[in-house]
């Protein structure tokens, strides 16, 4: 009979290994903008769920393409350089349209006043009336910048010098951004915490908050004080309603939906039937063991309830390695057949050791 105990072991833990979990589908969202922290969860929940037989999909916005800006810009003084002053406008002109929209982003000060600097300077070239505009934008980005006598020619040179004295005697302005809390304010691809004075003129708007879309925008500020209203896209996960389409499109009964929010981000967890929220939990994604605390908590999900044990790792509790000291015990104790060699038959021998449990 004490054999029989490394069976009864056996049998129980392949019950609990191959029951059904207790979700069809697990439905995972994060912001574009997730860390690494929150990408090695992912990576580690999806392959759980591959390793449970359970669906997975991923609802998380495409992080967004980044501004060409300043690869155009690059471009546009290389030709610059080389005297192909009607390319050079071409790209720069092409650079210029995508501010309106990204308000600068992907760009650092010196190379958004570079765009205007040298549209105007090949504007100059070719007789292009507007160049006299550019060159006041570009002043009016970088106030205290000098043209290098020995890259540009005495008549660039003087032309700018113009512009930016024009620049410094017209009339300056404030700008003042609300946006939500917890984003980041760039003006004119430099940093602001607060109401900025700027040069009268066009000005360019980059925010970034966490769970949002990023938001640019062109602001002309002529004289006096101007608000500008951020107004970033939140990224927000599935709806109830959506994720019961999703479950039903999937033939599932039950699904977990994963969302990660906040910073530092944490995963809230919710196991949905047809009856609502059935269980719950939740874990901040970070530290050194973030994706096999990620999922730990999943797999506490999908294990049916009446066959959820403590939390700790199967190998880490003191009842598994209760029963595999009971197991090995009764492997031990299981009666070993010897052949005595002088002829006097087989004979059985019980070997019973002592075990400090």
């Amino acid at each position: 009979m004490r054999g029989s105990a490394v069976v009864v072991v056996a049998l129980a833990w392949a019950t609990v290994a191959a029951a059904a979990p207790a979700a069809d589908l697990v439905v995972f969202h994060a912001p574009s903008d997730a860390g690494p922290s929150v990408i090695a969860a992912r990576d580690a929940l999806a392959a759980l769920a591959r390793r449970r037989g359970v669906a997975w999909i991923d609802t998380s916005p495409a992080p967004p393409v980044p501004p060409e800006t300043a690869q155009d810009v690059r471009q546009a003084i290389r030709d610059y350089d080389q005297l192909q002053f009607d390319t050079a406008i071409g790209e720069l002109d092409r650079a210029a349209s995508q501010l309106d929209r990204t308000g600068g982003a992907g760009l650092d000060a010196n190379a958004l006043s570079d765009l205007f600097l040298y549209r105007g300077l090949a504007r100059v070239q070719v007789g292009d009336a507007r160049a006299w505009d550019d060159l006041v934008e570009a002043a009016a980005l970088a106030p205290s910048r000098a043209l290098d006598p020995a890259r540009f020619p005495p008549r660039a040179i003087e032309t700018y010098t113009r512009a930016a004295d024009a620049v410094r005697t017209s009339t300056r302005a404030k700008i003042t951004v609300v946006a939500p809390d917890g984003c980041t304010i760039a003006i004119d691809a430099a940093g602001v915490n607060g109401p900025t004075e700027v040069a009268g003129g066009r000005h360019f708007v980059a925010v970034r908050c966490p769970g949002h879309r990023p938001w640019g925008a062109a602001v002309t500020a002529a004289s006096g004080e101007v608000t500008v209203q951020a107004s970033p896209e939140l990224e927000v996960p599935p709806s109830d309603d959506e994720l019961a389409i999703q479950a039903r499109t999937a033939g599932a009964t039950a699904l977990v939906a994963i969302a990660v929010t906040g910073q530092p981000p944490v995963a809230l967890m919710r196991r949905l039937d047809d009856r609502g929220v059935r269980d719950r939990a939740s874990i901040t994604l970070s530290g050194a063991h973030v994706a096999d605390d990620a999922a730990d908590a999943l797999d506490h999900l999908l294990t049916p309830p009446e066959l959820r044990v403590a939390r700790e790792r199967w190998y880490q509790k003191r009842w598994v390695w209760g029963l595999g000291g009971a197991a090995i015990v009764a492997a031990i104790f299981v009666p070993i057949v010897i052949f005595d060699d002088n002829g006097g038959g087989a004979g059985k021998v019980t070997l019973e050791p002592k075990v400090p449990w």
